[in-house]
């Protein structure tokens, strides 16, 4: 990601910021060059100021960071399954409370202490949809949530692939398809993994299914 300078005093402005995988986690690194005004004296207060500034700024900043991947690495994780079936994605749409009646969301609920997330996932999905399934792989990032908590979503597949889950507590299901998903009323968490559902169903095969409620 950078940021140019389009307006200003000084004559050019760049900050770049890296994010790369590693096996420690992702790693930040931040770049900002510039090119200070008034020649020569300004490349001297650069070197005994504005240096100076920039790296405790970026320093700052890199601490910021760090304390709050410290915290969402900590937080209560909330659990969502990404059920693919024939090229199509398991949704539940919402019956309560009123603010969240008619949304759309993935299947799922909050991992309780000592399970893991493939098992709270398999858990919640005997409970909320009466079906047993086999998790996979995360699917996009983690999204923190307003209430401190992050949602994970792993993708799964239905253990038995001629079962029929069931809308236990909410008002529909609907096996819908890569194209049906941009235009849908998602709960806003989930809108934010919509480009990463897309992706996995591209990449799970050729669809053909029907809603239920």
């Amino acid at each position: 990601m950078s940021t140019v300078l389009v307006a200003g005093p000084l004559t050019r402005l760049r900050h770049e910021v890296t994010l790369a995988e590693t096996g420690a986690g992702t790693l930040v690194t931040d770049s900002l060059e510039w090119t200070s005004p008034c020649g020569p004296l300004g490349r001297v207060a650069d070197s005994l100021v504005g240096r100076r500034l920039v790296l405790r700024v970026l320093a700052n900043r890199a601490r910021g960071l760090r304390d709050r991947a410290e915290e969402l690495a900590a937080a209560p994780v909330v659990v969502g399954a990404a059920i693919v079936r024939e090229g199509r994605l398991l949704v539940q749409q919402r019956a309560y409370p009123a603010e969240c009646a008619g949304r759309w969301e993935l299947p799922g609920g909050r991992v309780e202490p000592g399970e893991t997330d493939a098992e709270a996932l398999v858990r919640e999905c005997r409970e909320e949809l009466g079906v047993e399934v086999v998790p996979g792989d995360q699917v996009g990032p983690d999204i923190p949530l307003p209430n401190g908590k992050v949602l994970r979503l792993l993708a799964a597949r239905l253990a038995d692939p001629a079962a029929e889950p069931r809308p236990y507590d909410h008002q529909a299901l609907s096996w819908s398809a890569a194209a049906d998903l941009v235009d849908m009323d998602w709960l806003p968490a989930d809108r934010v993994v919509v480009p990463d559902l897309r992706r996995l169903l591209a990449a799970s095969g050729p669809a053909g299914a029907v809603a239920h409620s």
